[in-house]
């Protein structure tokens, strides 16, 4: 099992949970209806995936994000005011998925890939790749801090054209959903962080050490007793820091 469940997408997968929060907002409709039962249903699924599996990955949030695209494109070809709503979905939809696109995960896991880089000796390379993960994820951490989805929404909702009372209602349960998940969020980006700071302190140890480790089937195993000890309280250090981040995650899905 990957340690690195769901370090991206989970902007994606909290505003899918936040739109469905708002979904009073929409006129009564068989359609729209089954869309948000579909969107609750996989979050139920990924919610006990979740805490099975200690976390999750891109992969694992496809069919939500599928199912928030088909849920805008039913709203935009219903027209009035469940089409304003269904753009701002997807207006929504598609700044979160530029930001996943940034944090992108395989940069992140190059640095654990320790067998990898015992062929290749490639210390630089994986640290500068670390540095541009790293990079990403204070963007986003600062994106969340700063509420700026949920003042995208309201930027794409002043846009178009929807009764008072649907705009105050939309953004009220918009806003309740947003503060309740931003501590769930900046905790996983925060473990993010955390990670990061590990993981280079291991490659900038392996550098140091190179030519006195090396690879015993998937174990790592250095001369010295001593830089074993250090690399092994580490990897425990990412075990229980990923362990929160999943945690993390699993509340953000209830």
């Amino acid at each position: 099992m990957s340690i690195f469940r769901g370090t991206t997408v989970t902007l994606i997968l909290a505003f899918c949970c936040l739109f469905v929060s708002c979904k009073d907002s929409f006129q009564k409709n068989k359609q729209i209806e089954a869309a948000v039962d579909k969107i609750e249903n996989e979050q139920r699924k990924l919610a006990n995936k979740a805490e099975q599996e200690g976390g999750l990955t891109n992969e694992d949030l496809e069919p939500l994000l599928n199912s928030s695209n088909s849920m805008a494109s039913k709203l935009e070809s219903m027209g009035g005011e469940e089409a304003s709503l269904g753009r701002v979905l997807r207006a929504v939809n598609e700044d979160n998925m530029r930001l996943s696109k940034i944090l992108d995960s395989s940069l992140f896991e190059s640095g654990m890939d320790f067998e990898a880089l015992y062929l290749e000796r490639d210390y630089e390379e994986r640290i500068a790749l670390i540095e541009k993960y790293e990079k990403a994820n204070q963007e986003v951490l600062a994106y969340v801090k700063e509420g700026k989805g949920l003042k995208k929404a309201k930027a794409a909702l002043d846009k178009e054209k929807v009764s008072k009372k649907n705009r105050t209602d939309f953004i009220g349960a918009m806003t309740r959903t947003a503060n309740k998940q931003r501590p769930h969020l900046i905790t996983i980006r925060n473990c993010d962080t955390e990670l990061t700071t590990i993981i280079k302190n291991i490659l900038i140890l392996l550098k140091k050490e190179d030519g006195k480790w090396e690879m015993e089937g998937d174990l790592v195993n250095f001369e010295s007793d001593e830089t074993l000890e250090s690399f092994n309280k580490a990897m425990e250090e990412i075990l229980v820091i990923a362990q929160n981040q999943g945690e993390a995650q699993q509340k953000l899905l209830r």
